[in-house]
């Protein structure tokens, strides 16, 4: 694994670990138990809960909770830590003996796992290796590509990453950004995950298509659902057809309103024929990333961690006012823009190799990439 990644990951990680007092909770909830207090274990696990819960552990992008899971941490933190301390205490209800043993061995398995992350850190930090960070205006885009759809070639390989370059091209000339070849920014080894730095308006254009994808993905998901329960019914096959029918009309109906929000908020004053022809690209591209997603690709963006103005800490006065409300403006834009880029990220770990084929049989827009091809041959 790609060594300034695993860095960031157990800063998020030792971070996590001060920030939810987990030490001091599974302690409490503990002492509870062997002494057998119904009223203050409940209390206790409802206090542990909510802490777990809210951890930023839960919201780790797919490559990364990949990477927890390869170091052996993924049952210590967050809701995967409380799903595995409710399956302890559920497993001998009516032996608190037992179960306070239980626990007793898992938190010194999890105390060991921090003390040797919080020991690489420092090692990290002695041999200078830095983190992976970034600017406040770079998102990160990830492509984590299965064995199953490229096969671990070559060819495969450069077919995929050549598809998405058009892609992102696209999307730099309709926002206006400068069009030159995408370049990797990071790779992490021992797995097909790519990384490439992106301005804020591709990051969010991608952002917006890939939340409405996975959004309409659920949908149809629930649609087939019905289709298939009315089938079970009895139903006429007109009424299951009809139906299905809707999925596909739904399909277009979407990708189309997805190319529109795309070209009304981020395109940049592209002559009109010029800005037609991106559209049609843009189609293509928006149903080969729908098609991606059905082959099990997941597309993770990362945005940049950004501190809050200064400003907004201190009094308003006369002087400072307009600079005050200036700066929470903007604060806010890029909160709202962060949240979206999370909100995509979190969609695509729900839908991501569910074998569901939503997309099957939708066209993938490869003669516009065809024509391109040709063009710079």
């Amino acid at each position: 694994m790609e060594v300034t990644k695993l860095n960031n990951l157990i800063w998020d990680l030792v971070g996590s670990n001060t920030d939810v007092k987990y030490p001091t909770l599974i302690s409490n909830l503990t002492t509870s138990i062997s002494q057998n207090q119904p009223a203050e274990i409940e209390k206790h696990l409802k206090t542990l809960e909510d802490s777990l819960v809210k951890c930023k552990i839960n919201n780790l992008s797919i490559s990364n909770y990949k990477m927890l899971t390869e170091i052996g941490g993924e049952e210590f933190f967050g809701v995967s830590s409380l799903n595995k301390i409710k399956t302890l205490l559920n497993g001998t209800p009516f032996n608190n003996a037992l179960t306070v043993q239980k626990l007793q061995e898992y938190n010194t398995k999890r105390n060991e796992f921090i003390t040797q992350i919080t020991q690489i850190k420092g090692n990290f930090e002695k041999l200078n290796i830095g983190a992976h960070f970034y600017d406040d205006d770079t998102y990160e885009v990830g492509l984590i590509l299965p064995e199953e759809l490229t096969g671990n070639t070559i060819k495969n390989i450069n077919k995929n990453l050549h598809r998405w370059d058009q892609v992102f091209k696209t999307l730099k000339e309709l926002t206006g950004e400068q069009i030159e070849d995408t370049r990797i920014s990071l790779v992490n080894n021992g797995s097909l995950e790519f990384f490439f730095e992106n301005a804020t308006e591709i990051a969010l254009c991608l952002s917006i298509t890939i939340e409405r994808l996975a959004t309409l993905y659920k949908r149809i998901i629930e649609i087939r659902a019905a289709r298939l329960k009315l089938a079970e019914l009895g139903a006429p096959k007109s009424e299951a057809a009809t139906i299905e029918k809707h999925e596909n009309s739904e399909i277009e109906r979407e990708i189309k309103e997805i190319v529109n929000q795309i070209i009304k908020e981020y395109s940049a004053k592209i002559e009109v024929g010029r800005k037609n022809e991106l559209k049609n690209a843009l189609t293509g591209h928006i149903k080969f990333i729908a098609k991606s997603l059905d082959q099990g690709v997941s597309v993770e963006i990362t945005p940049p961690e950004i501190e809050k103005p200064k400003i907004l800490n201190k009094e308003t006065t006369a002087e400072n006012k307009n600079e005050k409300e200036e700066a929470k403006k903007l604060y806010e834009e890029k909160l709202a823009k962060i949240d979206l880029a999370n909100k995509s990220t979190a969609l695509v770990k729900e839908i991501v190799k569910t074998g569901n084929e939503v997309f099957k049989y939708l066209t993938n827009g490869d003669n516009e990439i065809e024509e391109t091809d040709e063009e710079e041959k």
